[in-house]
């Protein structure tokens, strides 16, 4: 499937989705530091901004890895770039 077509943007929604709800909900199940980083620990809009951005990132770089092959060696850099400003606005 490319990564461009219609029907990926829906599951690449839902899969940012069931990230940022394993990410919301990690710290009550394994409180620690670590993941109290990336996880929200209460109920804060910082907390959700914060979840959603890093939730953005782990899919950014899950879809990278998936297809680094089909992304020209050109556009890797705009495709960086430009998922990199997009986890800026998520929150």
């Amino acid at each position: 499937m490319d990564y461009n077509h219609k029907a990926y943007l829906w599951i690449r929604s839902f899969i940012f989705l069931c990230i940022f709800e394993l990410l919301h909900y990690s710290f009550e199940l394994f409180p620690n530091i670590i993941v109290q980083i990336f996880s929200g620990i209460n109920e804060s809009n910082f907390q959700h901004w914060k979840i959603g951005y890093y939730s953005y990132l782990i899919l950014t770089l899950v879809e990278f890895l998936i297809f680094h092959k089909k992304i020209a060696d050109e556009n890797k850099e705009k495709f960086i770039y430009s998922h990199l400003l997009s986890a800026l606005f998520v929150p």
